[in-house]
């Protein structure tokens, strides 16, 4: 479904080193590139997302939220 939307993996798991900060129990780090923001809530309020979401709410806990890139900065 990412790919559908023209989503874009950047990172997707592997081990992370904390540097600085208190991140707490991040055992897998996915972040994805989307061309806009609304492209990427098409992509989360889509049918196929939302259908994996419902398998995975029983499995996982995770968090999400959408940032601006360096050209949507204001």
């Amino acid at each position: 479904a990412i790919a559908e939307y023209g989503g874009r993996y950047l990172v997707r798991g592997g081990a992370a080193e904390i540097l600085e900060g208190k991140w707490v129990n991040v055992p897998r780090l996915v972040i994805v590139e989307f061309e806009s923001i609304e492209q990427a809530r098409r992509f989360y309020h889509s049918a196929a997302y939302q259908a994996a979401r419902q398998t995975r709410l029983n499995a996982a806990e995770m968090n999400m939220l959408v940032v601006a890139g360096v050209d949507n900065l204001v």
